[in-house]
This record gives C-alpha cells, structure tokens and sequence, in this order.
C-alpha cells in the first residue's frame, strides 16, 4: 500500500513539475511561437537591457556617478549592453510572421541605431586621436573644412534623437501588441 501511495505522489510531483516548466517556457518563448509574441520574455530581458544601457549611460555621463577611475569604462559598457539587449531582440523579430507595422519599424530603427553606433565608435576614436594631435582636423579635405570634432557633435545629435524616436516607437508597438 505503501508503495502506491509513494507512486501516486511521485506522479502528482512530476505533473506540477512540468506544469512549472512549461509556464516558464511559455513565458520565455523558448518552444518558438507563444501566442503572437514569440520569444517575449527574452525580448523583455534585451529591452531591460537597452533601459539600463542607454539611460544607465546617460545619467552616469551627466551626474557623474562613477568614481573618476571607472569612467573611461562608461562608453564600453554603454556599446556592449546596448548590442546584447539587441541582440536578445532578434530572435522575436525573426519567428514573427507578420512583418509589418510598428514592429517592423522598432526593428529597423533598432538596425539604423546600431549602425549609427557603430559610426559614432568610428568617429569618437577619431575625435581622441585629433586631441592627441596624432591626426589632421579636417575630414573632406583642404576645400571643405569641417572638423572631426564637429561631424561628431553632429552625429551625437542626430544618434540621440534617433534613439528618442526608437524608444517611442518601441513603447507604442508594446501598447498596441498588448491590446491585440
């Protein structure tokens, strides 16, 4: 008797096992497709990321959090932790099936704003080298004067306002995805 009772109860463990694991997965996405939004609770993990990469970066730039000797490492951590929280994006965009709308729109302006980062790298380290004085300051050359420095307080315009426009966009997407 005692036997059936502990095979009964090993059973009954074992449903409520797979019960948590399957709300799990279904949270996370991981089987593929989870109602329309594939992959969400991974997107979610990227989008915390990109929060905390793009406005951890831009409050430690501006109030100086960080002790004087962590903040040569501010740029870096602010790049890596953007390109992961996109990362994780990615395979949302992917398994969806319905390529159109607004989220198509967040994942091609998440795509311009990588891009863009990408240049902004290119030219920040430019910027450095022209402050060392190991580089000419001009960039199109002697008939056109526009400095490094110039170009990328330009670029810094256009990627924040870039990065507005994306986090708008993104925040109507998930209004609109969630009444659907």
């Amino acid at each position: 008797m005692d036997d059936a009772e502990e095979d009964g109860e090993d059973i009954e463990d074992s449903e409520e096992d797979e019960e948590g694991a399957s709300l799990i997965g279904d949270w996370w996405g991981l089987g593929g497709e989870v109602s329309e939004a594939p992959y969400i609770g991974v997107v979610e993990v990227g989008g915390v990321l990109l929060v905390v990469g793009v406005l951890g970066y831009s409050l430690a730039k501006r109030k100086q959090l960080l002790p004087v000797r962590y903040r040569r490492y501010q740029l870096q951590t602010h790049q890596w932790i953007v390109l992961i929280g996109t990362a994780l994006t990615l395979p949302h965009f992917i398994a969806v099936e319905e390529w159109e709308g607004l989220g198509l729109t967040v994942a091609v302006l998440l795509g311009i704003e990588v891009a863009s980062g990408l240049y902004g790298r290119y030219l920040h380290r430019h910027v450095v080298r022209l402050g060392r004085g190991n580089e000419t300051p001009s960039v199109v050359g002697r008939l056109l004067t526009v400095t490094k420095e110039t170009l990328f307080s330009r670029w810094r315009r256009v990627h924040v306002l870039l990065t507005v426009v994306t986090a708008i966009v993104l925040v109507l997407h998930i209004i609109t995805a969630i009444g659907d």
